[in-house]
């Protein structure tokens, strides 16, 4: 059985939302975001799951290629 995926959509990313997020063991995250404005990551500090996300369309196209068993 494979496991679980979960979409976190937000609108900011920082670290302190980030860093949180690699301490899930049992499914798979992935973190879709609108945009950075605290300049507190770079590109390099970010892990692949992590997706930016440019408007409410580019949103629907990345959750549905995702296919995600559970949407927050």
């Amino acid at each position: 059985m494979s496991k679980p995926c979960f979409v976190i959509i937000s609108l900011l990313s920082r670290r302190d939302l980030e860093a949180p997020l690699s301490y899930f063991r049992d499914m798979d995250v992935f973190h879709l975001y609108r945009s950075a404005p605290y300049g507190d990551m770079t590109d390099g500090g970010r892990e692949g799951r992590t997706l930016k996300y440019n408007n409410p369309v580019d949103l629907y196209r990345k959750i549905k290629k995702i296919k995600p068993d559970i949407i927050q």
